[in-house]
C-alpha cells in the first residue's frame, strides 16, 4: 500500500514553503539557516516542506568550474545524511533545491531532492533551463517523477519549468495531486501570475518556495506561497525570512491516464491568398469594446502600418452583418474581425473582412477548438474565439504555426485579473507597486505564445486590451481598453527591437524542451479560401 493510499480521500494536509536569503556558496551555513527556521516553527508539523531553488548554494554562478565544489558537496552521501537528520528532527519530508554532480557522466544539473526522515527518496533535474542556468547546468534528461509522499502523489518542478505548460501537463496526466515547486523567481512580483494561472488551468495545488534578497545584482521575488486547486493563494510571505504553512485539501489520487488522451484537437482554417510573406516592421491594432451599435470610426493613421481592428459581438442579421463589416473594413482600410451571435439559435461565428471586400466566416464550436490563420499585408495573424483562452493550447498552436499577432473576439469565462497589492522586493522603476490588473489572463496568454494579442472582451471585469509578446519585461508595453472607446497600439515586428524580437523569434516557444515533452495539443490544418 502506498503512502497516498493510506490517507483518507479528500483529506486536509499541512504543507509548507521555506523562504530565506542564502549565503552565496556556503552549503553548511544555508542548511543551518533552514534548520533554524524549521525548528523555530511552533505550529503543527507540516507533512512536507519545499525549499527554494538552489537554496543551499545561491543561484547565480558564472561557470561550471566555479560551482563544481559546491555541487560535489551537495552530492556527497555525508551531506545527504545531514538532510535526513533534519527531516527526522522536524518530522517532515523535505524537497531541497541544490546543484548536483553526476560522478559517472560529469554532468552538472540544477536539482531538487526529496528526503524523508529515513532516506533520500528521489531526485529531479530541471528540464527547462533559464538563462542563468546556461552558464553551468545541463538540462535534465527525464520528465518530472511522481513521488509518493505523506500528502499524496506529488510532482516536482523547478522555476522555469512552470513557464511551459508541458511539464505540469505531463505530471497531471500521470496522476499528480500537487506540484512541489522550488524557484528563484526574478523580474516579477510574487506570488507570480504565472503560478496562479497554471494552477487555474490545471486545477492542481502548487507549493511554491522562492528565494529573497539579491545575488550578484539579481533581485529575487520572494512571495513563497501555497496555492490551492482553485488557484487561490491561501498563504504567502511577501519578502521576509520564514516558513509559509497552510492546510490543503487534496482530492483522492487520480488513476494515471494516457498523456496523449489529454491533448485537445485544434482545427485551424488556413486562409490562402496572394499576400506577401515578408512582414512589415510594425502593425497597428485597434480594439473597440462595449456597445456594438455605437462603434465610432477607427482612429486615423499616419504611419502607414497595416491596421487590424477587433469589434465586439453583434446580433445583426447575418447578411447585413457581413455587408456592414466589409464596408467598415473598406472605409477604414483595415482587416476587421467581428463575431455574431444568432438571436434565435445562439450560434456564434467570427467574420474576418479585408479592405478589398474579401471575407471569411468560421463557426465557434462548443465541442471543439477552432481558429483561423491568415496573412494580411505581410503580417501573419491568428484569429480565435475568446473562449479558447481558457487554456494555452490554441494561442500557442497559432504561434507555433507562424502567427506573430493573434486577435481574440467573443464570449469567454475568464476570471477577473488577480490584483497585486505591491511587494517589498527591491525592484526598480515601480515594478513592485500595487497593480489591480497584475494577473490579467490575456497578458499571460500573449507572453505564453510570444505574440501581440488584441483582445476584445465581452465583460468589463476582464478589460479589453492589446498585450505584448513578453509578459514579464518592465515597463510593460500594452494598452488597456475601456468600454465605449477605441484602444490603439503600434506593435513592433522588427526583430532589432526587443518587443518585436519576441514576436518574431519566439524565445519561450523555441526553447521548449521537445526532446522530453510533446506539444500539448493536436492540430488539424484545413486549407480555406476567401470569399468575395
Amino acid at each position: 500500500m502506498s503512502l497516498s493510499d493510506a490517507r483518507p480521500n479528500n483529506s486536509r494536509v499541512r504543507v509548507a514553503a521555506l523562504q530565506f536569503e542564502p549565503v552565496h556558496g556556503d552549503v553548511d551555513a544555508n542548511l543551518k539557516q533552514a534548520r533554524d527556521i524549521l525548528l523555530s516553527n511552533d505550529g503543527p508539523r507540516p507533512s512536507i516542506v519545499v525549499f527554494p531553488e538552489m537554496a543551499l548554494t545561491g543561484y547565480i554562478w558564472s561557470s561550471a568550474t566555479e560551482i563544481m565544489p559546491h555541487a560535489v558537496k551537495c552530492s556527497d552521501p555525508a551531506t545527504h545524511a545531514e538532510w535526513i537528520d533534519l527531516a527526522k528532527d522536524i518530522e517532515s519530508w523535505l524537497v531541497i533545491g541544490h546543484p548536483a554532480l553526476d560522478a559517472t557522466t560529469g554532468r552538472l544539473t540544477n536539482r531538487c531532492t526529496l528526503v524523508s526522515p529515513a532516506e533520500v527518496v528521489g531526485h529531479y533535474d530541471k528540464t527547462c533551463l533559464f538563462v542563468e542556468d546556461l552558464s553551468w547546468a545541463t538540462a535534465g534528461e527525464s520528465i518530472p517523477p511522481l513521488w509518493e509522499t505523506p500528502i499524496g502523489r506529488v510532482a516536482p518542478l523547478i522555476c522555469a519549468d512552470l513557464d511551459y505548460p508541458e511539464p505540469v501537463e505531463s505530471a497531471l496526466a500521470r496522476g499528480a495531486q500537487a506540484i512541489v515547486f522550488s524557484t528563484a523567481w526574478v523580474a516579477e512580483p510574487a506570488p507570480s501570475a504565472t503560478w496562479t494561472l497554471r494552477a487555474a488551468e490545471y486545477g492542481i495545488p502548487i507549493i511554491a518556495a522562492d528565494l529573497i534578497g539579491t545575488d550578484r545584482g539579481v533581485v529575487f521575488s520572494g512571495g513563497s506561497c501555497i496555492i490551492d486547486a482553485n488557484a487561490v493563494v491561501v498563504a504567502s510571505n511577501d519578502y521576509s525570512r520564514g516558513l509559509v504553512t497552510a492546510d490543503l485539501e487534496l482530492t483522492a489520487t487520480p488513476a494515471p491516464a494516457n498523456p496523449g488522451a489529454r491533448k485537445p484537437d485544434i482545427h485551424v482554417h488556413r486562409l490562402v491568398g496572394s499576400e506577401s510573406d515578408v512582414e512589415p516592421n510594425a502593425v497597428t491594432i485597434s480594439v473597440w469594446s462595449g456597445d456594438p451599435t455605437k462603434i465610432e470610426s477607427a482612429p486615423s493613421l499616419s504611419d502607414g502600418t497595416p491596421r487590424l481592428l477587433v469589434l465586439p459581438t453583434t446580433t445583426e442579421n447575418r447578411d447585413t452583418w457581413i455587408d456592414d463589416t466589409r464596408a467598415f473594413a473598406s472605409t477604414n482600410n483595415s482587416l476587421v474581425v467581428q463575431g455574431r451571435r444568432g438571436s434565435d439559435s445562439g450560434e456564434t461565428e467570427i467574420l474576418i473582412a479585408t479592405p478589398d471586400s474579401e471575407f471569411f466566416c468560421f463557426p465557434v464550436s462548443e465541442t471543439s477548438q477552432t481558429a483561423s490563420l491568415l496573412t494580411f499585408a505581410g503580417v501573419h495573424i491568428g484569429v480565435m474565439p475568446n473562449s479558447g483562452f481558457s487554456t494555452n493550447s490554441v494561442s500557442r498552436a497559432l504561434s507555433i504555426l507562424g502567427a506573430s499577432v493573434i486577435l481574440g473576439q467573443g464570449d469567454h469565462a475568464l476570471r477577473p485579473p488577480r490584483g497585486s497589492t505591491g511587494t517589498r522586493a527591491p525592484f526598480l522603476g515601480g515594478l513592485g507597486e500595487a497593480d489591480p490588473t497584475f494577473g490579467h489572463p490575456i497578458r499571460f496568454r500573449a507572453g505564453d505564445a510570444n505574440v501581440w494579442l488584441g483582445f476584445c472582451s465581452e465583460t468589463e471585469s476582464v478589460p479589453s486590451g492589446i498585450f505584448s509578446p513578453d509578459h514579464v519585461s518592465w515597463p510593460r508595453h500594452e494598452s488597456m481598453g475601456e468600454p465605449g472607446r477605441w484602444v490603439t497600439q503600434i506593435c513592433s515586428l522588427d526583430d532589432s527591437d526587443s518587443w518585436g524580437n519576441h514576436a518574431m523569434t519566439k524565445p519561450l516557444l523555441s526553447s521548449r524542451n521537445n526532446a522530453l515533452y510533446e506539444d500539448s495539443f493536436n492540430v488539424t490544418l484545413e486549407q480555406a479560401s476567401w470569399k468575395s
